[in-house]
């Protein structure tokens, strides 16, 4: 594991560097490095940083998130989005756009606030009497989550000129994001990946199946309730700040347990790392492959982690 980690935090220090530093030219034909050595590369620098930033803090939460489902549910293929929060969030901004006609950031933080409780509060209310049970609750997330893509698709499908700032939102881009907010959400980012760390002995113990765990002493049903919640905090944090993401959360737990990082302290940690490494390399790639145009990073991220499970599904 010390191997494994000083390669992931030389990834991390070199994407970072790349991300700030390297990009193509004003015409797009020759690459440049962009150091801090004049006004007008202070200015670029300014305007990566806060992308850089907030692709690190999606990288963070996404892959907590993604730990705390699989490690509660024991299921490889729970995700943070499978909770029907992402999905619920984005019906809040798309009825903000539609019924409320609002422009201003503060309003639409709010609809997606709102989505997201409300798509949390229908998740809890559906599985109370059967004590969050993790498949179940899954499968609820997965229905909202198709109920409401399914709506969204047709307010997309109206033709509607304001479907467009949906489709901008829901690719998941860092392009729009405000720089007074960038610090503020890496500090957010950092403080809930510290809070994850405090629930280290229920994910270990949590892997000995239910009962054994129950027998060592854990209340069940209580670290359900806290993880799904917690689980659905991050994610919604997420996409709220940078849009709905489709695999980070799903990829990362399963590259850090190839590389054999297992106990719960280490593998939340590595976790954050290689995920906010994955959305620095992938916002990268998005500012460059088509510049001057550039593709989302949530689509980039999609792009690696569908190509990823492709190749694992052939070695099964």
């Amino acid at each position: 594991q010390p191997f494994v980690t000083l390669v992931i935090l030389l990834l991390f220090a070199f994407s970072l560097f790349i991300a700030l530093s390297l990009g193509k030219g004003a015409f797009g034909s020759e690459w440049t490095l962009t150091l801090p050595n004049n006004a007008f590369d202070g200015e670029i620098l300014a305007l990566r940083y806060p992308r850089v930033l907030v692709a690190i803090c999606a990288g963070i939460l996404l892959s907590v998130a993604g730990v705390l489902l699989q490690r509660l549910t024991l299921n490889p293929m729970a995700s943070p989005e499978l909770l029907g929060v992402s999905s619920g969030a984005s019906m809040g901004i798309l009825v903000l756009l539609f019924v409320f006609s609002a422009q201003t950031p503060m309003w639409f933080w709010l609809a997606g606030i709102s989505g997201a409780l409300i798509a949390l509060i229908i998740l809890a209310a559906i599985n109370q009497r059967n004590g969050m049970l993790p498949e179940k609750v899954l499968l609820t997330g997965i229905s909202l989550s198709a109920l409401f893509d399914t709506l969204q698709r047709i307010a997309i499908a109206s033709g509607d000129l304001r479907a467009n700032q949906l489709i901008s939102w829901t690719s998941g881009s860092t392009q729009n994001t405000d720089p007074t907010l960038a610090v503020p959400f890496l500090l957010l980012a950092f403080g809930l990946l510290a809070v994850s760390l405090i629930f280290r002995r229920w994910l270990d113990l949590l892997t000995l199946q239910a009962p054994m765990a129950q027998a060592l002493g854990l209340n069940i049903q209580r670290t359900r309730w806290i993880l799904i919640v917690f689980s659905a905090v991050l994610t919604a944090l997420a996409t709220l700040i940078i849009g709905p993401l489709s695999f980070i959360g799903l990829l990362v737990p399963h590259l850090t347990h190839f590389l054999g990082v297992h106990k719960a302290r280490a593998q939340l940690l590595l976790s954050a790392l290689l995920g906010s490494t994955i959305m620095l390399i992938a916002d990268w790639i998005g500012r460059q492959i088509l510049f001057p145009y550039e593709i989302p990073a949530g689509l980039v991220a999609t792009l690696v982690g569908g190509t990823y499970f492709l190749l694992m599904m052939r070695k099964v």
